[in-house]
């Protein structure tokens, strides 16, 4: 599950956030001290993974763009980190494989379904974790997050200070019969509620 660098980094942040950061958070008292569970918040800022890995009291392994991992010294740091690549055919089925494994493990897996960075909540996702929902029959739980984009905005690598909110949604069931698709659709009706 969790490497002893991703222990570290974790650490790290939630001694760092908090100095730029005023986090506000809601509902994360509903995700569960054991067993699987989906992570699926939306995508602001390169700041959101490192924010979910210090409020989240569990660890997690999270899925990111395969071109990341592409970047000196980034790429090094996810790896040791424990995240998984997606990107083309082959690496996405590699690592949704690996989240299946976890997520049977009773692990925590975290993948932004809008597939990247994106300035406002988009209304269609991804069907990476309508897939893992369904065929391990984990929960999502859907995660706003608001603020970090005026703290960390694209093309920029120092944080601004400011504030940041975090509100984790109601579970959607993920083995009641669904097909991925209709898990899809219903994740993204719960991400469009919570932003209102």
């Amino acid at each position: 599950m969790a490497t002893p660098f991703y222990r570290l980094v974790r650490g790290i942040f939630r001694l760092a956030l908090p100095i730029w950061l005023r986090i506000d958070s809601e509902g994360l008292e509903r995700l569960p001290a054991c067993g699987p569970f989906l992570l699926c918040p939306n995508h602001l800022s390169i700041l959101d993974p490192p924010l979910l890995a210090a409020l989240v009291p569990r660890p997690i392994t999270f899925l990111a763009a395969g071109y990341l991992f592409e970047i000196p010294v980034l790429g090094t740091i996810l790896r040791w980190a424990g995240v998984l690549p997606l990107g083309g055919a082959v690496q996405s089925r590699r690592s949704l494989a690996e989240a299946t494994r976890v997520l049977e493990a009773g692990g925590a897996v975290a993948l932004f379904p809008e597939g990247g960075v994106r300035p406002a909540l988009s209304e269609r996702l991804e069907k990476g974790a309508g897939f893992l929902a369904v065929r391990t029959g984990s929960p999502l739980y859907p995660v706003l997050i608001r603020g970090t984009d005026r703290i960390l905005p694209t093309g920029r690598y120092l944080p601004r200070r400011g504030d940041v909110r975090v509100v984790v949604g109601e579970p959607l069931p993920g083995g009641d019969g669904a097909s991925s698709r209709e898990v899809v659709e219903e994740l993204a009706a719960a991400l469009q509620n919570l932003a209102r």
